[in-house]
């Protein structure tokens, strides 16, 4: 939509403009004791291109974790129609990310990088985590895991593909998921390199996670938690029972 300006003291000649042509739409606005005419012209061009940057701001919203996507709905006071639109879109990405993840699974497994298959698919994960959004995200972390420690097994002689699509992973949920993905990828990171360089005392910690809850209380957010216990399991110090 472009605008055009008319604003006088004496509004009157503009009341003589001839009707305006279809797709325009002239308006006075009073401002105290001025009045401001203003000539808004729809230029279906220009129409056009507003509605394909909104749509591709609701797919955008629509790749957002779960959480994220909400509050970004509700910040940009999305609903009704466009909501409905974003749902739609977030089902349809899910299923996207679905069936490449299942893709990815075969692959990795045909190379053998993973001692448990299971663990590289969304499904695994269906009893471990809150939501389509961190099932698909615990997935792709294992999955970018375990093609990372392939490639460095190798002394990162060829295998470049699998560095590749680990770092696609790592910089999807680091650079395009916000900061909430952000923190849930590198407390998870983190908490690999832990197991991996001090297992005693992760397990100590793990011990104590489990009293201090029995005593009721809650050191670390249900994600936090889960993201310790998937870390122990990728690192081979113990199985993750749903």
């Amino acid at each position: 939509m472009s605008e055009i300006d008319f604003s006088t003291r004496c509004p009157q000649k503009y009341r003589t403009l001839r009707p305006p042509a279809p797709g325009a739409v002239l308006e006075c606005h009073a401002y105290h004791r001025h009045e401001q005419w203003v000539c808004h012209v729809l230029d279906g061009a220009q129409s056009l291109a507003a509605d394909r940057a909104w749509t591709a701001e609701l797919r955008r919203i629509a790749t957002l974790p779960d959480a994220m996507r909400r509050t970004e709905m509700r910040r940009q006071r999305i609903h009704d129609v466009d909501a409905d639109l974003i749902e739609r879109f977030a089902a349809e990405h899910r299923s996207a990310q679905w069936q490449l993840l299942d893709r990815l699974a075969e692959l990795a497994g045909q190379f053998d990088v993973s001692q448990n298959p299971q663990e590289l698919c969304a499904q695994y994960y269906a009893r471990r985590a809150a939501g389509d959004s961190e099932q698909i995200f615990r997935a792709q972390f294992a999955l970018a895991c375990r093609f990372n420690a392939a490639y460095w097994a190798n002394g990162g002689i060829g295998d470049e593909p699998m560095k590749a699509v680990a770092d696609a992973i790592e910089w999807r949920w680091r650079e395009q998921s916000g900061p909430e993905g952000r923190a849930d990828w590198d407390y998870l990171a983190d908490a690999v390199h832990d197991w991996e360089q001090a297992p005693a005392s992760m397990a100590r910690l793990v011990e104590q996670i489990a009293h201090d809850e029995d005593e009721g209380a809650r050191p670390l957010s249900p994600t936090q938690r889960r993201s310790i216990m998937q870390a122990r399991e990728l690192t081979g110090h113990g199985a993750w029972e749903a």
